[in-house]
């Protein structure tokens, strides 16, 4: 008969593991009644046979615990890569303190928060960085983003951006279109300034031809748009006054006119004819030149008088003096330098006097006067060639 601490250990393995357990015992044993050896021996063989092992072994059912601690810090795995467990599910937080590793990640929260990642995050095979450690993209280029093109900004309005743009600027209003007409309100300065090597172009053209067709820039004031027109005409346009077809024209409409000015100090004008030779010419000095020498060939010089002169007015092309009947001679000074000596001519009011013009240089006249009478008043012209 076996001892009482055998029955004892035999009733305990009895209580503790229950018919449901993964453990099946052979035989039971009701106190008080007699304990075969061999039945025992049978049961005692299952316990060592299905017992797991502290030490490893296998477990096929469900394990029902409460915390499960490994017994060395950073030491043992969950699982291996060969044998994986299938799904984990998580309530709370999931700490990784290298990394985490995976084919595929589903956050199925909706909350602001659902993914929160405390610094940058890589991706692709390339390994882009697309956020970087402060959370931003670091900046808009083809490194990060695959295509550039403006026609994938769809449904932007002004209300979508904010900060140095204010969404009232981007309104329909104060977008300018490329393949439509444009009208700007905005009064103040408009600039188109950039610096580089060659031209900066503003090009107004229009490329169909047709007898009303052309291209201009207008200028316009409280009065009339069409104050001042800067025009451009199709090969095939109806001519009309100073509107040619394969023509250009610069129009002043209003009663102010049209001026043109080289107002620096030494500034002058040229016009051009017939190619690229310079036909005529204003110098600074206000006088007519001609030719690609820019010749001289009427002064706006104020001439004084030399001798026998108390009275002149006019230019050096065109002017007046007092003449005496005796025939002295008089002798007046050109306000301006001619290129070549000038062609002088004189005359008086009366047919009974004749002026002579006698010596002519590039800075004085001289000449006098035949008649009977008192004391005339000539009147002389220059022109240079």
């Amino acid at each position: 008969m076996l001892s009482r601490t055998w029955l004892t250990l035999i009733a305990w393995l009895c209580l503790v593991v229950p018919a449901s357990a993964q453990i099946t015992i052979s035989y039971t044993f009701v106190n008080g009644t007699v304990a075969n050896a061999d039945e025992l021996n049978t049961d005692l063989s299952q316990l060592a046979t299905a017992a797991v092992n502290r030490t490893g072994g296998t477990m096929t059912g469900t394990l029902t615990s409460r915390a499960v601690l490994p017994s060395s810090h950073n030491t043992y795995d969950l699982a291996t890569n060969a044998a994986r467990y299938k799904d984990g599910y998580f309530q709370g937080t999931v700490f990784a303190a290298t990394g985490f590793s995976g084919a595929a990640v589903t956050i199925t929260g909706t909350g602001a928060s659902a993914l929160d990642v405390g610094g940058g995050i890589n991706a692709g095979t390339g390994n882009v960085g697309i956020i970087d450690a402060t959370g931003k993209i670091p900046a808009l280029s083809s490194t990060y983003l695959a295509d550039l093109s403006g026609a994938n900004l769809t449904g932007l309005s002004g209300a979508n951006v904010t900060g140095a743009i204010a969404p009232a600027a981007l309104a329909a209003s104060n977008i300018v279109l490329l393949n439509a007409t444009n009208s700007y309100t905005a009064f103040g300065a408009q600039s188109l300034s950039a610096a580089g090597t060659g031209f900066q172009r503003v090009v107004v053209r229009n490329t169909t031809a047709g007898t009303g067709n052309g291209s201009d820039l207008l200028l316009g004031n409280d009065a009339s748009a069409t104050l001042g027109l800067f025009r451009s005409f199709s090969s095939t346009y109806t001519s009309d006054t100073i509107d040619l077809a394969s023509g250009v024209s610069l129009e002043g409409t209003g009663a102010g006119g049209l001026s043109i000015g080289a107002i620096q100090a030494g500034g002058v004008l040229r016009l051009y004819a017939g190619g690229t030779a310079i036909r005529w010419g204003v110098n600074a000095a206000g006088d007519w030149t001609v030719g690609p020498s820019s010749t001289l060939v009427d002064s706006v010089g104020t001439p004084t008088c030399g001798t026998n002169c108390t009275t002149i007015g006019g230019t050096d092309y065109a002017f007046t003096t007092n003449i005496k009947a005796s025939g002295s001679l008089v002798t007046v000074n050109f306000g301006h330098t001619w290129s070549t000596a000038p062609i002088c001519t004189g005359s008086t009011t009366s047919p009974a006097y004749t002026v002579y013009i006698g010596a002519v240089s590039t800075t004085a006249v001289s000449y006098a006067m035949t008649g009977g009478g008192g004391d005339q008043t000539a009147y002389i012209l220059c022109r240079s060639y």
